[in-house]
Formats: C-alpha cells, sequence, structure tokens
C-alpha cells in the first residue's frame, strides 16, 4: 500500500510513499519508481492511495500493476 505523492508523465515515473516492504527488508519511505506502462499513470493521481506490485532490479524498481485503494 501507499500514496501517490507525484506523477510526472514525461518522465514515466510515479513517487510513492510505501508503508514497510518486510519480504525485501524496506522500511516505509517515500521514493520514485519508474512504470513499466505510461498507461499505468493514467490511473492514478496525487494524494490517492493506492495498492501496487512492482519489480526490483539493480536498475531500480519497476511498477508493474497500480490500482486506486478502496476506501
Amino acid at each position: 500500500m501507499g500514496v501517490v505523492k507525484a506523477v510526472d508523465t514525461a518522465k514515466g515515473t510515479l513517487t510513492l510513499q510505501h508503508e514497510a516492504i518486510a519480504a525485501i527488508g524496506w522500511p516505509a519511505m517515500t521514493m520514485p519508481f519508474k512504470v513499466a506502462s505510461p498507461g499505468l499513470l493514467t490511473h492514478v493521481k496525487v494524494g490517492d492511495k493506492v495498492q501496487f506490485t512492482f519489480h526490483q532490479a539493480s536498475a531500480g524498481s519497476t511498477v508493474t500493476a497500480i490500482k486506486v485503494a478502496k476506501s
């Protein structure tokens, strides 16, 4: 889970403030992610609470799926 803090369609990135991700040892933090497809950015806006899936690689992390969380 996370909150969208910024969307940059020109660079194909979004910044998420996410919860801790215990499976890979990450604490809660705010960080930019690349997106696998520019279309992923059309479904979210700053302030949205989201559920997302990402792929971690040495070159950076890439969001592969994202959807607005139901309240």
